[in-house]
This record gives C-alpha cells, structure tokens and sequence, in this order.
C-alpha cells in the first residue's frame, strides 16, 4: 500500500462546465483514470484491456464500515448563476462522404441523420462558471497525481471544452479524514451526530461505476457541505 495521509484535491476550471445532475466523486475520476491508465498498458503490449475490476485499485484508502472509498465528492465553487447555452450538431452528408471517400450509388452507403450515431441534434444545456472543485480524501499523494494526470475536464461535454481542467492541486489537510465522508455511504453510524443528520437514505452506490444499475441501500448528503461541518463545529464548542 502507498503512504495514505490527508489530502485536500483542488481542481482549477478555466472554462464554464455543464451542470451535473448528481454527485461527482472523486474516487469515481480516479477509478476512470485508472482504466485509460490500463487501457494504455495493455495497448503497448498488444493487448486489450478486459479487467474491469481494475477501477477499484485505487491509491484511496476504503473504509469498510461505509463500503466506500474515503474520498469525498467534489464541492464547486461557482462564479455565476446558471446559464442556459445551446448545442447544434448537424450531419454535413457531404463532408462525411468526403472524409470517408464514399461514392453514392442508388441505395448503398447512405446516412440517415435522422437517427443513429449521425443524428442531427438541438439541445439546450445548462452551464456554470465555476473557479475550483474541492475534494477530501485519505491517499498516496504521488500516485493520486499521476492518476489525476489523466483527467482534462470535470463534468459532461469536455469534447467541447465545457469544465476544462487548467490545474491540479494536492495539499496535506488534516481535515481530510472528517470530510472525505462527505459522499455516499453504506453506514453512517460511525459518524458524528451532528454530520450524521445531514445524510438521507436513497438507493444507489456507494462505489464505481456509480451509473450501474446494480443499486442498494445508502445514505447520501442532503445539506451544504460547510453548513454540515460548520454545525458540528458549534455543538463542539458547547
């Protein structure tokens, strides 16, 4: 095992990101980094990448009593209100036959932007300029860097750009080991009362992928992150 200590994980944005629906793990970015980490490797021998379990082998300390990785979920830090931005994405059939050097020739070859991977689309997708993402977690500093090293963006749309990520940064925090339980959890009987309160039960997963349909029985955070930390630290003081 690696040298595990508290660490806080900033994330530094530079361009708007889309908004995410749920939660954003950051044991989840490194479980991805993990599998392109493979991916590479098993590519320079020839090879395919077809274990999967190797998105749990992690530089996170688990905490068996939650079932989940101490590695909390990503807090944003936003510079504006929430923006509503238009995407268009129109199949050009000359420009495919073109780069593909297709001839037409009554029925054959045809595209159908219609539907299918060459579909024609409108949507609207909601954007938010955000300056960092913050993250707890009880890791191996090094091996955490050369994981996140992989990750270019936060959230959905990065092929466009959205949640670009411009710095990385990995500090020791002490206040780590308490907040790297801000995220889903198994249990929560081990946690302070005055954090425990926050959390509400739901169905889902408390490990990656988080989009399986395999889902249980947790908790979940239900309040602002400082609001929770904020209120454990009066009732200490009393």
């Amino acid at each position: 095992m690696g040298n595990f200590i508290p660490l806080k994980v900033t994330f530094w944005l530079d361009r708007p990101m889309s908004v995410p629906l749920d939660p954003i793990h950051l044991d989840a970015l490194l479980a991805y980094a993990r599998v392109e980490e493979a991916k590479v490797e098993a590519q320079a021998g020839g090879q395919s990448m077809t274990n999967w379990d190797i998105q749990h082998d992690l530089p996170v300390q688990f905490d068996e009593r939650a079932q989940a990785f101490m590695a909390s979920q990503l807090v944003f830090a936003p510079k504006s209100g929430i923006m509503t931005a238009s995407i268009i994405r129109k199949t050009s059939i000359d420009a495919w036959a073109h780069d593909k050097g297709v001839v037409y020739k009554a029925n054959m070859n045809s595209v159908n932007p219609g539907s299918g991977r060459y579909k024609s689309y409108f949507v609207l997708n909601q954007t938010q300029w955000v300056e960092k993402a913050t993250s707890w977690c009880v890791g191996d500093p090094e091996r955490i860097r050369e994981l996140l090293d992989h990750i270019k963006f936060i959230g959905k749309l990065g092929r466009n750009g959205a949640g670009a990520v411009c710095k990385i940064e990995i500090e020791p925090d002490p206040t780590a080991v308490q907040k790297s339980c801000w995220r889903a959890l198994a249990k929560i009987d081990h946690l302070p009362p005055a954090i425990g309160r926050h959390y509400s039960k739901c169905v889902g997963r408390t490990i990656s992928p988080y989009w399986s349909s395999e889902k249980h029985e947790i908790y979940v955070p239900t309040s602002l992150f400082c609001d929770a930390f904020e209120t454990e630290k009066t009732s200490e003081a009393a």
